[in-house]
């Protein structure tokens, strides 16, 4: 449906200036497009209703419903005898002979029209001449309208490549994999948190895909893979970020490390919304727990998911740094197979002292790679 009507979009401005530049270089050539028919101003009798290079597009007319001051287009004679197309007001409509006559006028309106018939005697337009109704115009006089085209239709023409980075986001994956036999367990889940209002769902049903916003599958540079939300309301939708003023120790022990790996001073805050615009995937192994029951939802599913998403992002062929922290590493890395990209493990931040995570320095790592593969690096700081 998208692509057809930016095909639609595409054609309908490539016609207007198509349409223009015939009928422009074409004058006389009459071309019948749906029940109107265009035609380019050359002169300048009707300024400043309608001004040389408008375009005119004119529709059948009814003579009955027709009245004075109407804007009608017709064929009549010069006194020299060449024929031309007129767009004029109408004066007035009479009965002579019993044949129906229109009185024209161009902008000046004390000054009636004289037009000739073939044989080359005064005649007002005769009926049989009519071509029709002025129905619109588009001024081509106005010196930003073709421009203003031509952006339109660059703009048409770059939406397709837009689209396509759509149709390859997480959200078009996640679309596909709703209908696999694996979601259903996950729907079921997330069908009992809704009993009691997702009160005991952790994050937020709305900030259950947050990660994969935040971060579109294009601008992916870093992923780091978390187990699971926090299992309380503080849990916002991205690996080991947090709304609460009071940090988890996990936290604490990561900020530590950036802190001296960056030699930097982080914030108090616990929001890593910073890192992922950057393009800081912050994806959880499992997207979410129960309040206060941590571990409650690791085996209903969401591994499936976040497997495909890893292989979708490991198919990419921009250079791309996966942090795997303690146990996760040894689930995730056999998904990697892309040597392109780079694969940073260590200790686990849950205990840092017992698994050497301190002073492993994953994030200036990942910082060196990506300006060795000449992009821009992380600003780890929040």
């Amino acid at each position: 449906m998208k692509k057809k009507i930016l095909n639609v979009c595409f054609y309908v401005v490539v016609g207007i200036l198509s349409l223009y530049i015939i009928s422009f270089f074409v004058p006389k050539l009459t071309i019948n497009l749906f029940t109107f028919r265009p035609y380019v101003v050359k002169s300048d009798s009707m300024e400043p209703k309608i001004n040389v290079n408008d375009v005119v597009f004119i529709g059948k007319a009814d003579i009955k419903k027709l009245k004075k001051e109407d804007i009608i287009t017709f064929q009549v004679y010069l006194a020299t005898g060449e024929q031309i197309v007129v767009t004029h007001y109408i004066y007035e409509i009479y009965e002579l002979d019993g044949k129906t006559y229109i009185r024209t006028h161009s902008k000046n309106e004390t000054s009636v029209d004289t037009w000739y018939n073939k044989d080359g005697n005064p005649e007002d337009v005769n009926i049989d001449s009519l071509i029709g109704k002025l129905l619109f115009t588009i001024p081509f006089s106005n010196p930003v309208i073709i421009p203003l085209i031509l952006i339109i239709l660059l703009i048409v023409l770059s939406i397709p490549s837009i689209v396509k980075s759509i149709n390859q986001s997480f959200f078009k994956i996640l679309e596909v994999e709703r209908k696999k036999d694996y979601f259903k367990k996950i729907d079921e889940r997330l069908e009992e948190y809704a009993k009691d209002d997702n009160a005991n769902l952790c994050p937020k049903k709305e900030n259950i895909f947050r990660c994969l916003e935040l971060t579109p599958i294009t601008k992916v540079k870093v992923v780091v893979i978390g187990l699971e939300p926090y299992d309380n309301l503080s849990s916002d939708g991205l690996a080991y970020s947090t709304t609460s003023k009071i940090l988890p120790d996990v936290l604490l022990n990561i900020k530590k490390e950036i802190e001296s790996d960056q030699k930097i001073i982080l914030s108090e805050s616990g929001d890593l919304s910073h890192l992922a615009t950057q393009g800081v995937l912050l994806l959880n192994y499992s997207l979410t727990v129960q309040k206060d029951n941590p571990g409650s939802d690791l085996e209903i599913g969401w591994f499936n998911l976040v497997e495909v998403l890893i292989k979708e992002i490991d198919k990419s062929s921009r250079p791309i740094v996966f942090i795997l922290w303690g146990n996760i590493s040894k689930l995730i890395r056999p998904m990697l197979k892309n040597s392109k990209h780079m694969i940073i493990t260590g200790g686990d931040p849950n205990n840092p002292t017992t698994t050497s995570f301190f002073g492993s320095k994953p994030f200036s790592k990942a910082n060196k790679y990506l300006v060795y593969k000449k992009s821009k690096p992380i600003d780890w700081k929040f």
